[in-house]
């Protein structure tokens, strides 16, 4: 435990408090999950602090949902791109008030022998008080960072211009007439393109360009983005931005 928390306070991802301020029945767990062969997901088992708190669900109903595509038709010789970004560990790049801290206070007493080498425990916390780890970000587990974490991503994409009226994909809206369609969901930045084909396949349907076109949205839309990403201090995963266009009988055809 202490090697994870000392990990967590060498990223400003840490807080300490006194024990007596945060109950036992509130205090969360901690586990991993997989995530890669380099290393392992961190996710709050934040079933005790979310059971006393209210859930919020208006931004998240503004998620993308790719389902949507069903009721999208495409023109003749017409292919449909799809467009993809997916920031890095998302809800640790959040700061948090000291209250959200203490809301996501983990189980187990410990000392200040234990903490007194980590920066986030200072010599207010001198004492035989019992003290608690606490995340000082968002975190995986915690039910109201995805609507925090849905706001901001979405705040960042109409500020940048990324997306604009008349383009959003969300779970509750009519699907846009195009030719540009974008959404977010939670950490991924999503965007749909019509493009022209330039041939048809021996099975009918048009092919889709391998290279993207001139004349494409999506190039300078995810610039914009990438921008925004970077005045934040975030940033995309490189090896998983995408670009695949997409024809069939699901897409149209001629």
């Amino acid at each position: 435990h202490l090697k994870v928390f000392s990990n967590l306070d060498a990223t400003a991802r840490l807080a300490v408090c006194f024990a007596s301020l945060v109950r036992p029945s509130r205090r969360a767990g901690l586990f991993a999950v997989h995530k890669d062969s380099n290393k392992d997901r961190m996710v709050m088992d934040g079933r005790p602090p979310n059971f006393f708190e209210e859930s919020l669900n208006y931004w998240t109903k503004l998620m993308a949902m790719i389902h949507v595509i069903t009721f999208f038709v495409l023109e003749p010789m017409c292919v449909l791109a799809l467009y993809a970004d997916d920031l890095i560990d998302y809800y640790y790049q959040f700061k948090v008030s000291k209250a959200r801290a203490q809301r996501n206070a983990f189980c187990g007493d410990f000392s200040y022998a234990d903490f007194r080498d980590l920066r986030c425990c200072g010599k207010e916390f001198a004492g035989d008080e019992p003290l608690l780890p606490c995340l000082a970000t968002m975190a995986m587990g915690d039910h109201i960072a995805v609507e925090f974490g849905q706001q901001a991503h979405l705040s960042l994409a109409a500020r940048s211009g990324s997306i604009r009226d008349g383009e959003l994909l969300s779970l509750n809206s009519q699907v846009p007439r195009g030719p540009y369609l974008a959404g977010i969901i939670q950490d991924d930045h999503g965007a749909l393109e019509v493009e022209r084909a330039l041939e048809v396949g021996s099975d009918g349907y048009p092919n889709p360009q391998p290279d993207v076109p001139d004349d494409a949205i999506a190039p300078g839309r995810f610039a914009a983005m990438g921008d925004a990403y970077a005045h934040h201090h975030l940033a995309a995963h490189p090896d998983k931005r995408v670009r695949r266009a997409f024809s069939g009988t699901l897409w149209g055809g001629s």
